[in-house]
């Protein structure tokens, strides 16, 4: 009995601070801001972007193309698993919990503000293509700068390999 009950005093130690004990205004305000934020749309455009990528891996492939549609409703499979297991409906409760553990009710309140206020709502309208941005600066900097440093170490590499023999 002492032992259930010292598990018991562990684990709500350890959830204590958890949405799932927060107070009804901490919930209230997180899902007002998960809503004014549409973490639902950033969720669905998570999964649009590993659909994508997926679909170039797949044209990247060395497979026969008769096995390719194959290939293709297998990733929709596996992609129609992910989203019914890790959809907003799944992932909710765990960002509550996360987010009340990070912010305090009153900076979630401020936080609902602002994203109330116009450069919320700009902010919010401008992520997705600000999401992009770095990726974009990456490949630039990667084409401009690291592939001649790649060729560079490979005809490097080449000529040592040569001179190996």
């Amino acid at each position: 009995m002492k032992s259930v009950l010292f598990f018991c005093v562990v684990v709500f130690s350890m959830f204590g601070n958890s949405a799932y004990g927060a107070d009804e205004q901490t919930r209230a305000a997180l899902e007002k801001m998960f809503s004014l934020t549409a973490m639902d749309k950033k969720i669905d455009r998570l999964y649009q972007r590993i659909e994508s990528e997926v679909g170039h891996v797949v044209a990247k492939m060395d497979v026969p193309p008769s096995k390719v549609p194959e290939l293709e409703r297998q990733f929709r499979r596996l992609s129609s698993a992910m989203r019914a297991q890790m959809s907003w409906q799944q992932l909710k409760e765990p960002m509550i919990e996360a987010y009340s553990q990070v912010f305090s009710a009153d900076e979630i309140e401020q936080l609902v503000a602002f994203y109330q206020s116009p450069v919320g709502r700009k902010l919010v309208e401008k992520s997705p293509e600000l999401n992009d941005v770095p990726l974009q600066l990456i490949e630039k900097q990667m084409l401009l700068s690291l592939l001649p440093q790649v060729d560079q170490l490979r005809h490097e590499m080449t000529v040592e390999y040569a001179q190996l023999d």
